[in-house]
C-alpha cells in the first residue's frame, strides 16, 4: 500500500493547552478515545511561560505542534489536513475562540458554527444578536463605544448607572463603573488608561451577581452542574473586585430562576456539544438579566470545587472531551445532586491594597490545616511580586473549602482565616531593582535558550 493509500490518523488540535485544564482535556482525549492531539501555538512567549508553570505534557499525547499566529493558521490548515484526519478542536479557553474560528471555516469539523463561536468574543454582538432575535429574554441595552467622544454623543440616551469594557474582555480587567451624571472627563480618563481599541458600553444591572455551569449535549439540551452566588467588594478604587463565589442549593428559591434564564440563553445563542459559563444579575424587581457568557468551562480551577460538590464521579472536563470529540449521547454524567444540596462549596479570592515584593507570609498553616480546606488555587510565596487587587489577574492568592456539616459557616470560616493570614510586602526601591535587573538579565538569557528549544520543536 503507497503512502498516499495509508489511512490518515484521526487527531484533534487544542490551542496552547499549557495549564490544569488542558493536561487533564487531553488526559480524557487519549485515555477515552486513544486520540493524540496537535498543539497550536498563537504567541510563543505566553505559550512558554505558561509551560514554564505547567506539568510535562506525555510525548504519548501529542501528534505534532506548530506554530500558528492568525495570519498562518490558513497554511498550517491545509498542511495538517494532507497530513492528519481532523476529527475535533478543543478551543478551552477564552483567547483560543478566535483561532479556532478559523479552523473551523476551512475545515469539516461538525460542531459549533464558526458564526455562533465569534458573538463569545465580542460582547456587544452577542447582546445584540439576543435582542434582535429572541426579544423575549430579558436583556439590558447596550452601544458600541470606542472613544469618549462616542459616550458624549450617547450622553441624552444613557441609562442613570452604566459600565464599559473591552469588547472582548476577559477576567474583570479594564471594567469601568459610571454614572450619567459624572462629569465627562471621568469617561476620558478610563479610555487615557485602557488605551485605543473596541468598548461595549452596557446598561448596569443591579442586584446579585451569579454564575451558572453547565454543558450542552449533542441535541444542544443544556446540563447544569452548579451554580454560584458572587459577592464583590470596593478595593482599590474598583466597586466590583471579586472575593467569594458560594455555591446555590436546588432549595434556594433563586436557584430555578437562574438556571431557566441560562437555558434560554445557551438554546438561543445555539450552542451544542460545548461547555459553558453564564454570569447572571438577578434584579430583586426585574429578575434575571445576562452580564456575560462564554463558550468555555468556569475558571479558576472552579471545575474542581464543583466535583467537591458533586463527588469525584463526576468530571465535567472529560463530559466536556466527550461532547467536543463525539455526537453520541452520554447516558450518565455522574452528577449527585442529594450530596451537591447538603455541601457547601466556597471560593475565595484574596483582595491587597499592597504592592511590592513579597517579603514575609504569616497564617498559611492555619488555612492549610483548617478541616474544610480543599485546595489552593493560587498560594502566595515569598519573593513573589504583587500588586493592589483590582480585578482576578491581581489576585494575591485564591483557594477553595468544602465541607458537608450542617453546622459549619464557610463564609465566617473564610473571614478568619484571611483575617489570619498576613502578608508582609517591601517596596519595589533601587538596590531591589538593581537585583531585579540582574534576575531579569539571568531569567532573560535562560528563556531565550528554552525559547529557541521551544521554537525548534516547532513546525
Amino acid at each position: 500500500m503507497s503512502t498516499q493509500e495509508r489511512k490518515k490518523e484521526a487527531v484533534y488540535l487544542i490551542i496552547e493547552p499549557y495549564h490544569d485544564y488542558g493536561l487533564e482535556l487531553m488526559r480524557a482525549a487519549f485515555e477515552d478515545f486513544g486520540l493524540r492531539c496537535i498543539i497550536l501555538v498563537e504567541d510563543f512567549y505566553d505559550a512558554l511561560h505558561k509551560k514554564d508553570y505547567c506539568a510535562p505534557i506525555p510525548t504519548e499525547w501529542l501528534a505534532e505542534q506548530y506554530h500558528c499566529p492568525k495570519d498562518r493558521a490558513l497554511w498550517v490548515a491545509q498542511h495538517i489536513q494532507k497530513r492528519f484526519d481532523i476529527v475535533a478542536i478543543i478551543p478551552w479557553s477564552e483567547q483560543s475562540l478566535e483561532l479556532a474560528m478559523i479552523f473551523l471555516k476551512v475545515l469539516p469539523i461538525d460542531w459549533v458554527k464558526p458564526e455562533t463561536l465569534a458573538r463569545f468574543r465580542n460582547k456587544y454582538d452577542l447582546k445584540s444578536y439576543l435582542r434582535l432575535h429572541h426579544p423575549h429574554i430579558p436583556m439590558n441595552a447596550s452601544w458600541f463605544v470606542q472613544h469618549a467622544e462616542d459616550v458624549e454623543k450617547l450622553r441624552a440616551s444613557l441609562p442613570p448607572k452604566f459600565v464599559i469594557k473591552p469588547i472582548d474582555g476577559v477576567g474583570n480587567q479594564q471594567v469601568g463603573f459610571f454614572s450619567r451624571d459624572q462629569p465627562e472627563v471621568s469617561v476620558v480618563n478610563y479610555f487615557l488608561a485602557s488605551g485605543l481599541g473596541r468598548y461595549v458600553l452596557e446598561e448596569f444591572i443591579e442586584g446579585t451577581e451569579y454564575a451558572v455551569n453547565g454543558q450542552t449535549n449533542e441535541k444542544g439540551d443544556v446540563i447544569v452542574y452548579s451554580v454560584l452566588r458572587y459577592y464583590h467588594r470596593h478595593a482599590n478604587g474598583r466597586p466590583n473586585v471579586y472575593t467569594r463565589s458560594m455555591h446555590v442549593p436546588r432549595s434556594d428559591p433563586d436557584f430555578r430562576v437562574l438556571t431557566a434564564y441560562s437555558e434560554s440563553v445557551v438554546k438561543a445563542l445555539g450552542l451544542h456539544r460545548c461547555p459553558f459559563h453564564a454570569e447572571i444579575r438577578l434584579d430583586p424587581e426585574k429578575g434575571p438579566c445576562l452580564v456575560e457568557i462564554a463558550a468555555r468551562p468556569v475558571g479558576n480551577q472552579l471545575v474542581i470545587l464543583m466535583r467537591d460538590a458533586h463527588g469525584f464521579a463526576f468530571d465535567p472536563l472529560r463530559i466536556a472531551v466527550h461532547y467536543y470529540l463525539s455526537e453520541k449521547p452520554l447516558d450518565n454524567c455522574s452528577l449527585d445532586w442529594p450530596r451537591y444540596d447538603r455541601t457547601q462549596a466556597l471560593n475565595v479570592d484574596g483582595i491587597t491594597d499592597q504592592s511590592g515584593l513579597i517579603t514575609a507570609i504569616s497564617g498559611i498553616e492555619g488555612i492549610d490545616h483548617h478541616a474544610s480546606f480543599r485546595r489552593w488555587v493560587s498560594k502566595p510565596k515569598v519573593g513573589r511580586l504583587i500588586k493592589a487587587t483590582q480585578d482576578l489577574p491581581s489576585q494575591p492568592y485564591s483557594f477553595h473549602l468544602a465541607s458537608q456539616e450542617a453546622d459549619v459557616d464557610l463564609l465566617q470560616d473564610a473571614d478568619r482565616l484571611e483575617s489570619q493570614l498576613i502578608i508582609k510586602t517591601h517596596g519595589v526601591d533601587n538596590s531591589l531593582r538593581v537585583k531585579a535587573l540582574i534576575l531579569n538579565i539571568t531569567r532573560r538569557i535562560v528563556f531565550k535558550f528554552k525559547w529557541l528549544n521551544f521554537r525548534l520543536s516547532m513546525r
